[in-house]
């Protein structure tokens, strides 16, 4: 079990996923509105959806020194704020450069946020409910992605509606500022600080009082971190941690190229372009792929500390890449979505987490920049069926990539697991 203090920090971090998935929610449904609106042109679009992911590319390749340095829950608090930021611009001027700018800003907001998220949560967590914990944030990601998509459908007919729509985020980021000033930074990273007083009373608070287990966690901890703190940045890309990196590289870069990101942006376009005809219809029909993706989710969360992660990524690489969109979103929820971010959030030494995770960050949002920025003139020249054989392929490579390269890390420590990657 793991304290009332663990689940509710656990559920703030977890705000960023609401977030982030509701501003991939969206983005479908707002983008026929303002298709409309601002007359805005095929190359036009795919500006709007991509300046959020060079916003959050942005984040990534800065974020690193933020959260090694301030730490999660500071990054996190700061994130909040951008994503406030950016949705008063959204808000609150209507061009397509201010639209440009506000989803930039946002973009930024929810990439370090993501980041931030997932490691606080790995890093406070027990280790027997922490694949639960982190696949809470996907949950939230999928939770979001719904509420974007039936928010986009309720104010799809109403004067201004995309507006709404983009305030939204607001009340959320506000949330998550408010909660997180009232909860424990990670002990890892106080005691990558040298605050190893406050990280023992943390570590109490977290322990469900079992005041036992504190010195020894705390050992672990300081153990763990001297055999790792001699790691620089640049070792990311030596020796051993090379494999680490390009396993966390390879497995955000599956997580685009798999198709998944294109059908959120675009569900509702692509829907319309097939016989959806009205704004409104297409958007309600691409709000039952965010209930797919959240049914589809929950037994991830719930099972992902028994079967483990690796077992979950293959069973989803094999029926993605056979069968249709409902079936292939279903996968993707149970499998890619939630399971990148448990591997991700345990795979690095502490000593260089933070910049490893917002490297590989970066890959994934980059890659997903330069999918989003092509798809809808792609799927114009060679058409949608094509587009898709070729996800369907990238679902095969997946599997064979996960088969032969990813780790097993269900039942140990993070101290335990960089020790285990650290023999290979």
């Amino acid at each position: 079990g793991c304290s009332w203090l663990v689940v509710v920090a656990a559920v703030a971090a977890s705000l960023s996923g609401l977030m982030l998935g509701y501003e991939l929610g969206l983005t479908s449904g707002v983008l026929l509105q303002l298709r409309e609106v601002l007359s805005l042109s095929c190359s036009q679009q795919e500006l709007l959806v991509s300046s959020q992911l060079v916003g959050a590319l942005i984040a990534c390749l800065a974020g690193g020194p933020v959260l090694d340095h301030y730490g999660r829950r500071c990054s996190l608090i700061l994130s909040a704020a951008m994503v406030v930021g950016g949705s008063v611009v959204l808000v609150a001027v209507t061009s397509l450069i201010a639209l440009v700018l506000g989803r930039v800003i946002v973009g930024m907001g929810i990439a370090l946020s993501g980041t931030a998220a997932c490691l606080y949560i790995a890093e406070i967590s027990p280790m027997e409910r922490r694949g639960l914990l982190v696949t809470l944030y996907e949950l939230m990601v999928v939770l979001g992605v719904m509420m974007g998509f039936s928010c986009s459908f309720a104010f799809a007919t109403v004067s201004h509606g995309w507006a709404y729509t983009f305030g939204l985020a607001i009340p959320l980021a506000l949330l998550q500022m408010s909660a997180l000033l009232f909860l424990p930074p990670s002990p890892r990273f106080l005691v990558t600080k040298n605050k190893v007083e406050e990280a023992r009373r943390v570590l109490v608070r977290i322990q469900c009082g079992a005041d036992e287990h504190v010195d020894t966690e705390l050992w672990n901890i300081q153990a763990g971190l001297k055999e790792e703190s001699g790691h620089s940045f640049m070792e990311l890309f030596s020796a051993n941690l090379r494999s680490r990196m390009l396993t966390g590289v390879a497995l955000f870069f599956f997580l685009q190229v798999t198709g998944q990101p294109n059908i959120l942006s675009y569900a509702s376009p692509l829907l319309k372009s097939v016989g959806f005809n009205s704004v409104a219809a297409a958007t309600l029909a691409s709000t039952g792929l965010g209930v797919v993706k959240v049914v589809f989710t929950i037994p991830a969360v719930l099972l992902v500390d028994r079967v483990g992660p690796k077992k979950f990524l293959c069973v989803g690489a094999v029926v993605a890449s056979l069968i249709s969109l409902l079936v292939y979103v279903a996968a993707f929820s149970v499998s890619l979505g939630p399971m990148v971010y448990v591997v991700i959030s345990e795979i690095f030494p502490m000593g260089v987490r933070g910049r490893a995770a917002s490297v590989v960050a970066a890959v994934n949002w980059a890659v997903n920049l330069l999918i989003s920025m092509s798809f809808l003139t792609i799927t114009e020249k060679i058409g949608v069926p094509n587009v898709m054989f070729f996800h369907s392929a990238m679902c095969f490579a997946l599997l064979v990539f996960v088969i032969l390269c990813v780790p097993e890390t269900k039942g140990l420590t993070l101290e335990e697991i960089s020790k285990e990657l650290a023999k290979k």
